[in-house]
């Protein structure tokens, strides 16, 4: 038999109607999902509900050398590997470019000379490139502080909307960047 409650001040649940429904109950299907609910009272304060799990669990402090160590060696063969690409590039630069004899080699070698007046010229739409570099230093920076306040914990998520305020005065104190 179906029937509502209703919450009291006190804590307690009383029954809204007193003559529930009588439905008409059908014996072909038998009942496949039940549950019951039992509410158990907390001692625990509704604003600090997200402390346990936000302190990234104080018994675990065991550091995983093994992973660290793997990662730090293959970041350093990768950094060999690349660094000796390079070498190898820059060292056969260097001999083609000590091999040319003639001036006029070295002139066609050298195209910078060509343009070098170029870097001076204002570009065609010099305006429209400071805005967007300046919008997009702003946003960039708006963000990685953003996630920084995050990171470090200054915003806790008890505070429903704490981190979209501090997203937005970080964009306005940011405002000087672009």
């Amino acid at each position: 038999l179906p029937y509502s409650t209703r919450d009291n001040k006190d804590g307690f649940c009383e029954i809204k109607d007193t003559h529930p429904e009588s439905l008409q109950q059908l014996d072909t299907e038998p009942i496949t999902f039940t549950y019951d609910v039992s509410y158990e009272y907390s001692s625990q304060n509704w604003a600090t509900r997200w402390d346990p799990l936000l302190d990234g669990g104080k018994g675990q402090k065991d550091i995983q050398w093994i992973s660290i160590s793997i990662s730090v060696m293959l970041t350093l063969t990768l950094t060999l590997i690349v660094g000796g690409i390079l070498l190898k590039t820059v060292h056969n630069d260097f001999v083609r470019y000590n091999g040319l004899e003639d001036e006029a080699d070295m002139l066609n070698e050298s195209g910078w000379k060509l343009v070098h007046a170029d870097v001076f010229r204002t570009p065609p739409r010099a305006e429209l490139l400071c805005i967007m570099n300046g919008a997009g230093a702003q946003i960039l920076w708006t963000l990685l502080s953003t996630l920084a306040i995050a990171v470090f914990g200054l915003v806790s998520p008890s505070h429903r909307g704490a981190l979209l305020t501090s997203l937005v005065c970080m964009w306005v104190a940011l405002s000087s960047v672009s």
